[in-house]
């Protein structure tokens, strides 16, 4: 008997499926393997970040200058800076910390404050000419000094580089190291509960220094009511989340701790200590 071959079977290891299923399910299994892998490293990145010393921050990042993600901002040396380095030292007395903190102004027109690794605390033009006391400036300061002491800007930058890393791997194989800057990433903001915790310390330092926490929340009201839902306010809010209810709980909190909502102001007049009822 003549061995006749069949034909080849084309459907062997092929499935019923569509292409585009298995692309789809390929896809999916991809992401959710990636997005595993990033909130691991980024949980490993937290803890350890957290646990870098201050005076190791300020070896790594205490020489650290403007960064380009902000290169609009052109620093100035005035003494209005000056007078805000003054605030923020008599600020820091009440907190014990290694930090040694450097304030810069910034032409930009957006009200806003930045806190950047290794002490760095950045303050606009905007927010400057935006504030009408020393009281309400003193808050905005210490939110920043919260940030620091919470090592909220360490945990940013920690869970920031872990996704930068799998962002660099998937978009450059690997080369090119993170895919997000150190400032940028500190542009980023924090959550809600972060921004909390900072105004919580933020409004015990002002009673601390000036024995009532008057006007600590003026800029906010202020700011909201002048630009309303315009560019300037929105660039406050992107670093800085600023739900109706944070001045609420502002003065709730003031209330829970009996610390006195009036009191004397300081005029924010730098070369000026004339106080104003």
């Amino acid at each position: 008997m003549k061995f006749e071959p069949r034909p080849a079977d084309h459907s062997v290891n092929v499935t019923a499926r569509h292409p585009l299923a298995d692309a789809t399910i390929l896809v999916l299994g991809l992401g959710g393997v990636l997005l595993l892998v990033t909130i691991v490293l980024a949980f490993f990145a937290d803890a350890l970040v957290a646990r870098i010393s201050v005076k190791t921050e300020m070896r790594w990042f205490g020489g650290m200058s403007l960064p380009t993600v902000v290169d609009e901002f052109e620093t100035t040396s005035t003494s209005e800076e000056q007078a805000l380095s003054d605030l923020l030292e008599r600020l820091t007395q009440h907190w014990e910390s290694d930090y040694t903190f450097r304030m810069r102004i910034s032409d930009s027109a957006a009200p806003n404050a930045l806190a950047f690794p290794g002490g760095l605390i950045v303050v606009t033009r905007g927010l400057l000419d935006n504030v009408e006391s020393e009281n309400e400036l003193a808050f905005v300061l210490a939110h920043e000094l919260g940030h620091f002491r919470n090592r909220d800007h360490l945990r940013g930058l920690g869970r920031g580089a872990a996704v930068s890393l799998v962002v660099g791997a998937m978009t450059s194989g690997g080369s090119g190291g993170f895919g997000f800057g150190v400032a940028d990433i500190a542009l980023r903001g924090f959550g809600r509960e972060q921004e909390t915790d900072a105004d919580v310390f933020a409004l015990s330092m002002v009673y601390a220094e000036y024995g009532h926490v008057g006007e600590s929340w003026r800029f906010f009201e202020r700011i909201q009511s002048a630009y309303g839902d315009g560019n300037a306010v929105l660039n406050y809010l992107e670093t800085h989340p600023l739900p109706s209810s944070r001045i609420d709980d502002l003065k709730r909190l003031a209330r829970e701790r009996d610390w006195p909502t009036e009191g004397t102001l300081v005029p924010w007049n730098p070369g000026s200590d004339t106080p104003q009822d």
